[in-house]
């Protein structure tokens, strides 16, 4: 496993965003479950980071599977009484620095409630889960 990965999930799991600034590429982009546009840039993507960690008590990573450039890593986190179970694919640049960070969280009703947690402290509308 990459150094740079691991150290992503210690610094996840320490919710230590300033850890985690040295690992990115200045050009990463960020895909996250709950802001519809990609986030790009070093100091961008960590401020996200930084107010997804300032909101949950545990990041904890189940499994890490490897390739040449690149990962993804099975973990769950609670917020409260949410509890979310995600995957992250994690690309690595010539440098090994994180270029490319794509995050995935279920079950939708959980998101949703992660979400309206930290929109307001990103300046974004809530979602709302809707029946039909």
């Amino acid at each position: 496993m990459s150094d740079h990965v691991q150290a992503l999930l210690d610094g996840m799991k320490a919710r230590d965003a300033a850890a985690i600034r040295p690992l990115l590429a200045g050009n990463v982009v960020l895909y996250s479950p709950i802001i519809p546009e990609a986030i790009e840039g070093r100091e961008q993507v960590v401020g996200v980071l930084g107010l997804l960690l300032s909101v949950i008590d545990r990041f904890e990573p189940h499994h890490v599977m490897h390739g040449d450039g690149h990962s993804a890593t099975a973990f769950s986190f609670t917020a409260g009484d949410v509890r979310i179970d995600g995957m992250d694919y994690v690309h690595l640049d010539e440098a090994g620095l994180i270029d490319f960070l794509s995050v995935t969280w279920r079950p939708l009703p959980e998101i949703v409630r992660m979400q309206n947690r930290i929109a307001p402290l990103l300046g974004i509308p809530r979602l709302a889960l809707t029946e039909r």
